[in-house]
């Protein structure tokens, strides 16, 4: 499957669907083991469809042996619709239920298709049970699916339902920035800010700028702020705000509650998951015990991951540049080991009264990487630099 420029590296991240990415690359990197299914909701132009196709091309680069389908809620109502009239429905229940990976799109637009519900429910649940990963996008959560079946939903509510809103200013920014590199266009800085300062969507913000390049050729000068206001007439301005951070903490707070999982232990991990990677923590500790088939000791495993994390990032802060490349609490003693030496570096120079101890200690990053356990005298001897007499 071709990702058509459809990746995590090319969506835009701001506080307006932060969540939502962070869960979509959860899943792209464990599938079938956190948040399955996964629904992803929001508005016509949030990024629904690109963020279920940046999971399925980030899966099949991960684990390329893994089969991936995406498919439309439209085609799914189309083929039951053709298994009743024709052969049945048994050979459609095999081939969706034989996927490592489903992700289906416009949920939404099964309103009115009992039967078509029903057979998703089964599938679904079918592939959950499997551990097999499930994700939809729709335009509404399920909350606010209207008549749907009732097995369904609550089978989607079963795990977690992460919600896109409009983009804010600094996801429009993005959108800009993206979108102008792909036409290989250029625009000032200005000029990208004075277009995102207007509440459009990804797909108005694309047809804005296509409208204004042809402007640009046709009138054969450069753009100025004035020709994106007058191209923008009627659309809401927005500049952004101080509660833009609230907002995704709202959001934070909204869908860890919508996580009701059948083992609340894996809830529990996975919600510790997403907090320590906001903070740049690596998880691998963690991860493992989400993807035992029994329960781990939650209480202390989540109490001795804490200590560990927070003294890393402890130790972090005072290596300063240092200890950039230290986020994983398992390599604690490392940590704590480098940090002795370089303490005792500086104390050393300071005896010394050598003046380079006003400064931190350098560390090449060379000797940094914990890949390289074995250095040769000629490694070595590369990195290291006569200090001046």
């Amino acid at each position: 499957m071709r990702d058509d420029g459809f990746t995590f590296e090319t969506f835009s991240v701001g506080t307006s669907n932060q969540l939502a990415v962070t869960a979509a690359r959860r899943v792209s990197e464990s599938p079938g083991t956190i948040y399955n299914p996964l629904v992803i909701c929001g508005p016509t132009g949030t990024g629904k469809s690109h963020l279920l196709k940046a999971i399925a091309s980030a899966i099949q680069r991960l684990e390329p042996d893994r089969s991936v389908h995406v498919d439309s809620a439209e085609s799914i109502a189309d083929r039951v619709t053709t298994g009743i009239v024709e052969n049945g429905l048994g050979p459609l229940r095999d081939a969706l239920g034989g996927f490592d990976v489903l992700l289906l799109d416009d949920l939404d637009e099964l309103a009115g298709f009992g039967r078509t519900q029903s057979e998703l429910g089964r599938i679904v649940r079918r592939l959950v049970d499997a551990r097999r990963q499930v994700v939809l996008a729709s335009a509404l959560p399920p909350s606010s699916l209207d008549g749907f079946d009732r097995d369904l939903l609550e089978l989607l509510n079963s795990g977690l339902v992460a919600e896109l809103d409009q983009p804010d200013l600094q996801t429009r920014r993005g959108v800009v920035v993206h979108l102008l590199a792909r036409s290989g266009t250029s625009w000032a800085h200005e000029l990208i800010d004075a277009l995102a300062s207007y509440a459009l969507d990804a797909g108005e913000l694309e047809s804005r700028i296509a409208t204004l390049v042809d402007f640009q050729r046709e009138r054969d000068r450069p753009l100025n702020s004035d020709d994106i206001d007058r191209h923008c007439r009627g659309v809401r301005r927005d500049h952004g705000g101080a509660n833009e951070f609230g907002s995704f903490l709202e959001d934070v707070g909204r869908a860890v509650a919508a996580v009701v999982a059948a083992e609340p232990w894996r809830r529990r991990i996975g919600e510790a998951i997403l907090r320590w990677e906001g903070e740049g923590v690596r998880t691998t500790r963690l991860d493992a015990a989400l993807e035992a088939d029994s329960s781990p000791d939650v209480e202390t495993l989540l109490e001795d991951f804490t200590r560990d994390a927070a003294r890393l990032l402890e130790i972090r802060g005072q290596l300063g540049s240092c200890g950039a490349r230290l986020d994983d609490p398992d390599d604690l003693e490392t940590a704590e080991s480098l940090l002795t030496d370089v303490v005792a570096a500086s104390a050393a120079d300071d005896e010394d009264g050598d003046p380079r101890s006003l400064n931190p200690p350098s560390i090449d990053p060379f000797f940094l990487d914990a890949d390289r356990v074995l250095l040769t005298v000629t490694d070595v001897e590369g990195r290291l630099v006569e200090e001046p007499g």
